[in-house]
């Protein structure tokens, strides 16, 4: 069957996200851009007072109050409010001025790093406000929405009194919210490449609308009365939980099922998704930036184009044969997806992806039901804490079966971040395949005697080996780019205030300090990083001393198995304190080597050479001035990492040559970085690593002008974000995380 949608939809979505990825705001889709966004992003992202008049849309338990969504007509904005359900109610669907503390949504400020800046944009929520005031100008109440505001009230009180171990998912699931979800849930998700089912399925809420729609047709005479009927709940259901993008796409894809009943034409579910997504894509573009997004043109794809191609071509399958056909289908066109997003290929996403679709579907209807009954009948009664029981169950078989996929082999695979080329040439290829087997269709169908004759066994297992043979193929080719061997990357990672370092070379992954005095998950940030660049072991952890803004990540990394550590290595001093002791017997009990380092001791592979040139053999120095200072030299590249020293340690330190990079010591701060220190040093370019608008005053302005008097060029992550520096053949290449510093 010709599905002339499907192909457009498909090529749309490649057209767009070609366009996206050549520039980072296309003209031809450049949309006006508030003079608030543009303000804050000029001073560096303060917060600012506001004053914003729109509609507000929506509403949401959050924290100690409720989330309202403001629609200024060109853009929205979400309003963190402390109002009581009350109050909240009376303003639902009113025209207001929000006065407030207005910010913007945080930026992806390390490699791989999720950008929640750029998935609001695309969804056109440009910012949030910290509402002191909320003034109603003019009333628009509407019966509905206060209804389903009330329902969904009464469903989170039930909810919320039932209180299991799951309770952040299920929010998720029944109110498309995942603001309670635990880290554990987004981590094992987002490792299983499928983090966008951690919320309601549209899907499922279209399927129930479809089911009422068929059973009301049976009993009411008129079609089209029987899909207003029918599309009330799917309204009330958008109306509580608010009109997200699965939501609107599903709704669009039950309307289309309505209208086609109604007029008596035939349905094609696949005609149907593609007109919802062409509807979709032009009325907002950025969509096809989201994940969420493109797993269902991968799901159209592989069902409405590799699938067919091949089932029309074998003229007959056996069960065996269709089953290998759709699972290959569906990982062929899932793979460029799921390894860019997750950095892993994801080796058992179709059995994983299945498992949840009816694990979710099972859930989304016991939940549903519990929480119904729970409201009806009161949480007390025997029935209702039985149907909660078994949706407990379910979540935990659920999570007990992902936990048994993610130790099976390969499934820890780490591909990195691939180039847009090699995806575009995957695709390229996926559809070259698919035109060979349309062709070759063609051609039997124009010869008569071969027509209605079935393909041997032997050529069908032959095209299903080619298939597997280009999915094998897929995993192993879209990897991130191979640092070439004549080169040395040297990236800061933006831990906050505090240090990371992550060094490149010969085939080796140096790590230097992972830590963070105000900020958590820092051993996540790390791993992102390493997995952003393909890596999924750390062949030597350098800690320059113990102090929290260098360590609270590595603790992290080594407690959690985020990633495999093969050495650590450490001051060697007289006295050694109780966090680098637990440290120690930490790494012994994951079979790391521990090594004590002082002046003179090397560790090297290859051309990549580390000297240690601090501090002196069982040391009597704490604290800072015990900070390990290497020496890094590969090739004609030497690099300077210095710690935490201060000027009077930088006096004891040996030079014997000027360095292309410095680290430098103590965040910038204005007792380190002596004048005479990095005149005999000379850097090129100086790394500082500290908090934006952090409470020591790190970087020093003195600092920042001795740097400027040498014209050694400065990155800051306070201000640039993690950078990556590759150095190859006497030249420097800089990349910048953050899109604003490009």
């Amino acid at each position: 069957m010709r599905r002339p949608l499907l192909i457009l939809a498909v090529v749309l979505t490649l057209g767009f996200i070609g366009l996206f990825h050549w520039e980072e705001r296309p003209s031809v889709l450049r949309r006006a851009v508030p003079s608030f966004r543009l303000s804050l992003e000029a001073s560096d992202d303060v917060c600012s007072e506001t004053e914003q008049t729109g509609i507000l849309k929506e509403a949401g338990r959050h924290e100690k109050g409720y989330r309202l969504t403001l629609d200024c007509r060109e853009y929205s904005l979400f309003v963190y409010t402390e109002l009581t359900s009350e109050e909240a109610e009376k303003l639902l669907g009113n025209e207001v001025v929000v006065s407030g503390e207005l910010f913007l949504f945080a930026e992806a400020t390390n490699f791989g790093e999720f950008d929640l800046r750029s998935y609001y944009d695309a969804l056109g929520i440009l910012g949030g406000i910290n509402a002191a005031s909320i003034r109603s100008v003019k009333a628009h109440s509407s019966p509905f929405k206060t209804a389903a505001f009330r329902f969904r009230e009464r469903m989170e009180d039930v909810l919320s009194a039932f209180s299991g171990p799951y309770y952040g998912e299920e929010r998720a699931l029944l109110f498309n919210d995942r603001s309670d979800l635990p880290d554990s849930s987004r981590d094992l998700y987002s490792f299983l490449g499928f983090y966008t089912l951690l919320s309601s399925s549209g899907f499922t809420v279209s399927l129930f609308g479809m089911g009422l729609f068929r059973l009301l047709k049976k009993r009411i005479r008129s079609r089209l009365f029987a899909g207003f009927l029918a599309s009330l709940p799917i309204f009330f259901i958008g109306s509580m939980n608010g009109f997200s993008l699965s939501f609107t796409r599903a709704l669009l894809l039950f309307l289309i099922r309505v209208f086609a009943s109604v007029f008596r034409r035939k349905f094609d579910t696949l005609s149907a998704f593609s007109l919802s997504i062409l509807f979709l894509i032009l009325e907002r573009p950025e969509y096809v930036l989201l994940d969420g997004f493109l797993y269902t043109i991968g799901l159209m794809a592989a069902s409405g184009i590799l699938i067919p191609v091949l089932t029309h071509y074998f003229f007959y399958v056996s069960k065996t044969e269709k089953t290998a056909i759709r699972m290959l289908s569906f990982k062929s066109c899932f793979l460029p997806i799921q390894i860019r997003s997750s950095f892993r290929p994801a080796a058992y996403s179709v059995l994983t992806g299945f498992l949840l679709f009816t694990f979710k579907t099972l859930e989304y209807l016991l939940l549903l039901l519990s929480v119904l009954c729970g409201a009806l009948f009161g949480i007390e009664n025997a029935p209702v804490r039985i149907l909660a029981s078994c949706v407990t169950g379910l979540f935990s078989m659920q999570k007990s079966l992902l936990l048994l996929i993610q130790k099976l082999p390969l499934a820890d695979l780490v591909n990195g971040s691939p180039s847009m080329r090699r995806i575009a040439l995957y695709l390229a290829l996926l559809g070259a395949f698919a035109l060979a087997l349309r062709f070759l269709t063609v051609r039997r169908k124009q010869t008569p005697e071969r027509a209605e004759k079935q393909v041997s066994k032997r050529v069908r297992r032959l095209w299903i080996l080619s298939l597997s043979g280009l999915v094998v193929f897929g995993i192993f080719f879209l990897k991130a780019e191979k640092l070439p061997s004549d080169a040395l990357r040297v990236t800061m990672t933006d831990v906050g205030q505090g240090d990371g370092f992550l060094i490149e070379a010969c085939g080796k992954t140096v790590l230097i300090d992972g830590g963070s005095s105000f900020r958590d998950g820092i051993g996540s940030v790390l791993q992102t990083t390493a997995n952003y660049y393909g890596h999924s072991k750390i062949d030597a952890v350098f800690l320059s001393h113990s102090d929290k803004d260098h360590v609270s990540g590595i603790e992290e990394i080594l407690s959690e198995d985020r990633i495999s550590v093969s050495e650590l290595l450490l001051p060697d001093l007289k006295t050694t304190d109780e966090r680098t002791k637990n440290l120690i017997a930490l790494a012994r009990s994951k079979g790391i080597a521990v090594r004590f380092l002082s002046k003179g001791d090397l560790w090297d592979a290859g051309d990549l050479r580390v000297k240690v040139l601090w501090p002196e053999r069982q040391s009597s120095f704490s604290g800072n001035d015990a900070s390990l200072v290497l020496s890094i030299t590969f090739r004609e590249t030497d690099l300077l990492f210095t710690g935490d020293i201060s000027a009077e340690i930088e006096k004891e330190i040996e030079l014997d040559r000027e360095y292309e990079l410095l680290k430098i010591p103590h965040h910038g701060s204005k007792y380190s970085g002596s004048a005479v220190f990095l005149a005999r040093v000379k850097p090129l370019i100086a790394l500082i690593s500290y908090g934006k608008r952090n409470p020591y005053g790190h970087p020093s302005e003195s600092v920042l002008k001795k740097l400027e008097l040498l014209n050694t060029r400065v990155y800051r992550t306070g201000r640039d974000g993690a950078v990556g520096i590759v150095f190859r053949e006497q030249a420097a290449k800089i990349v910048f995380a953050k899109k604003r510093s490009q």
